[in-house]
């Protein structure tokens, strides 16, 4: 054990001996010559901490009042002040950590009284909306009256060390006092944002791998100072983002990341307790933050940025900046130790020291490969189906190791889409006034990508010269649904009323698309019927990859349900056409026989065409709704009358989710192999279609039969299957775009 260790420890046994002497505790054994008594300085720290607890068990309750203070402060009995008039031993207790707080967030304080207090009115300003906290303030045996200071102060735990132990051993001292399950280490150069604490802990409640978080730095000026940091290989560190636009979305996402600032940092307690707390061979300050995130690691824990926790650094404020003197010095000196500690990690792991591989290296714990998803918009994954598929692809790719960064046509960053994608860790690219041109951020992205994924003939098309200055990057091309096919259905419903101009834009979408398919690795098609139809123009590298669906259990009978609906997004043509053919050509025949029933429309953008169907009493548009599941749930039956249209129908897939039984035609019921009458009843003329409503509406039966029909169908479109299926295809297209390129060199 080191000399200061060891002095310490003599502190520690002290109190130990004076609370045992009074409250007449039976003093220890001393240990046997020969026995390792220096096997852990934090052992013996906790050891003498519960024999403190056991002392303090029976209080003398002393209360210390002053203008807006209580302090209950707990002194065993016999206990006397220090030489300043207020007691040295002890620790004050806040009422409402009496509660069980979550969070302890110790604020450590030398002096700097202004500083801390700005801090603690911070706090104040911006309580915790879903967190139990405890706030503990400790006085590193100032030479001031700090705590005489903090009389205007109410809910702070205050302790007070009787020497000065420095930052690292301060913190260690009061992360033993605390029974929460996360510590929070706060400097008190800090000045909090609203919502800083809820968003750290959200991370590491979601994800029991997470042991550190750490928050978004800024100078006060609100330009950024640190977005998580970055180690080099030489063990210097490098403030991630210094003087950036704080709300550049390339430090906007949550990441794994080398390391955290202790300015702010959150850690499990029983990680920290693990670890054995902060090393002290870098006390008094300074790498302590970085070691214990390596370890953390090498515990099997993630370290973590949270950008949406912002807190305001007021740097060296309290160590100073002056590398050559003071505190600050121990930066210098604790770069050796750092290094000579974690060698053949920086060795293996960390890129060397250069400011043009600091992307790459703030990126390399966020997955082991790099995906360009381009596409028309961020996913909104509650307005249409399209959008609910590239969120379960998103989010499935993450799970299998994927840092996803998501490239939206429109250059928007939609609320609160794109903020849900960051949180799950997706790189989201958007403008930002003063920030560079969608062209820069995505030559940036491919450079560092290793697959590209993107859809539809004419977002390709638009990309497609930048995506050609990557000639090895392989591309997953999604069709979502074979735009021609569709359009070719469209013209056989309208008949003589198809244009010349509609016959060409259909012929010159085919003749896209089949190019499209040919120039890619790997060609998606939603459905098996699309897949054949692919293979039948001689594409050979069309794979299926259906919409992804999530099994919802039913909560109601057939008799605590009523009513129709439908859902749509009604900028898509064929779900306006199915509106409308419901309620003209398909409802009146059904209200013959129930003239009460309404029929809700459900989905987002309903044209005027739409609004006006309602001029019925029993029909309902409701536009968008957030969560539609109440309205699944309470109706009797789901009706998709669609006449044209290409690919699997999100909202049949819906329907299912639910277990509603439904009444289709055979497009809406394309790609599902539904038996009619079992898993659905599927009717493409008005008459059949009523009928099919009636009987499902009045058959409990039938009804009931077809609710658990329809939800067992869903298991080729779990997330399970979509993940297994994910693995393949992007392996596949990595692969041939490999033997494509091995074949143009040989040539």
């Amino acid at each position: 054990m080191a000399a200061s260790d060891f002095g310490l420890r003599r502190i520690a046994a002290a109190i130990a001996r004076r609370l045992r002497a009074a409250l007449g505790i039976p003093a220890r054994t001393r240990p046997r010559r020969g026995e390792d008594v220096a096997a852990s300085a934090l052992a013996d720290w906790r050891r003498y901490a519960e024999e403190l607890e056991r002392a303090l068990a029976v209080p003398r309750p002393v209360s210390v009042t002053g203008p807006g203070i209580r302090y209950d402060i707990r002194l065993p009995a016999g206990d006397a002040p220090g030489e300043d008039g207020r007691p040295v031993a002890g620790f004050a207790l806040d009422a409402g950590a009496a509660k069980g707080p979550l969070v302890t967030v110790i604020i450590p304080v030398y002096n700097d009284v202004d500083m801390t207090m700005a801090c603690l009115r911070s706090l104040s300003e911006h309580s915790p909306a879903e967190v139990r906290v405890e706030y503990v303030v400790v006085d590193d045996a100032s030479t001031t009256d700090v705590i005489g200071r903090f009389a205007c102060v109410d809910g702070v735990t205050l302790l007070r060390n009787g020497v000065n132990l420095g930052f690292l051993r301060t913190c260690n001292r009061a992360a033993l006092l605390s029974e929460a399950d996360y510590l929070v280490f706060l400097n008190n150069d800090t000045l909090v944002r609203e919502g800083w604490l809820d968003a750290l802990v959200r991370v590491a409640e979601q994800d029991p791998r997470v042991g550190v978080v750490g928050s978004k730095l800024i100078f006060p000026d609100g330009t950024l100072q640190e977005a998580g940091g970055l180690i080099w290989r030489d063990a210097s560190g490098w403030n991630y983002g210094r003087g950036s636009r704080a709300d550049d979305p390339s430090y906007s996402y949550v990441r794994d990341a080398d390391y955290c600032s202790g300015a702010a940092l959150l850690v499990r307690r029983s990680l920290f307790e693990q670890l054995g707390g902060f090393d002290v061979r870098y006390a008094p300050a300074y790498f302590e933050d970085s070691d214990l995130c390596f370890a953390a690691r090498q515990a099997g824990f993630r370290v973590v940025y949270q950008p949406l926790s912002v807190v305001v650094h007021l740097e060296g404020g309290t160590g100073g900046t002056d590398t050559g003197a003071g505190v600050k010095h121990h930066q210098v000196l604790n770069l050796p130790k750092f290094r000579q500690k974690w060698f053949d990690v920086l060795e293996t792991q960390h890129f060397v020291h250069d400011a043009a591989l600091a992307p790459r290296a703030a990126r390399r714990l966020q997955g082991s490969r790099t995906l360009v998803m381009i596409d028309n918009y961020v996913p909104e994954p509650d307005h249409d189906s399209g959008s609910n598929k590239n969120f379960q692809i998103i989010r499935l790719l993450r799970e299998l190791g994927w840092h996803v960064i998501f490239m939206p046509d429109n250059y928007h960053a939609s609320q609160p889409y794109t903020t849900n994608l960051q949180q799950l860790g997706v790189e989201v690219l958007y403008h930002i006034d003063g920030g560079p041109p969608p062209s820069t951020r995505l030559r940036d992205a491919l450079a560092i990508a290793d697959l590209v994924w993107t859809g539809r003939p004419d977002i390709f098309s638009k990309y497609r010269p930048e995506l050609e200055r990557f000639p090895d990057l392989p591309i997953i091309y999604d069709t979502h649904d074979l735009h021609y096919v569709r359009l070719a259905r469209e013209l056989e419903l309208r008949g003589d009323e198809a244009t010349a101009t509609d016959r060409l834009e259909q012929a010159e979408t085919k003749r896209l698309e089949l190019e499209i398919a040919r120039h890619v690795d790997v060609t998606l098609a939603i459905t098996d019927i699309e897949k054949r139809i692919l293979e039948s123009e001689g594409i050979d590298n069309a794979r299926l990859f259906p919409n992804i669906h999530l099994a919802r259990p039913r909560t109601r009978t057939f008799e605590q349900t009523d009513g129709i609906i439908f859902i749509g997004g009604y900028r898509h043509s064929p779900n306006v056409d199915a509106a409308e053919w419901l309620l003209e050509a398909i409802m009146p025949s059904v209200w013959d026989d129930f003239p009460s029933l309404t029929v809700t429309l459900l989905g987002s953008n309903p044209p005027d065409r739409v609004w006006n169907l309602a001029r019925d009493r029993r029909v309902h548009v409701t536009g968008f709704i957030h969560d539609v599941g109440p309205y699944f749930e309470a109706a009797r039956v789901f009706v998709a009358p669609l006449r044209y249209g290409a690919g699997l129908k999100g909202k049949v897939g819906q329907s299912l989710e639910y277990g509603l039984p439904l009444v289709t035609t055979s497009i809406g019921a394309e790609g599902f192999d539904f038996v009619d009458g079992k898993d659905a009843l599927i009717a493409d003329l008005p008459e059949a279609f009523a009928a099919a409503v009636k009987r499902l509406y009045s058959d409990r039966v039938l009804w009931s039969r077809m609710s658990g029909a329809g939800t067992a169908k869903l298991a080729p479109f779990l997330p399970e299957r979509a993940k297994e299926r994910l693995a393949e295809i992007t392996a596949e297209a990595v692969r041939r775009r490999r033997s494509r390129r091995s074949e143009l060199l040989r040539a």
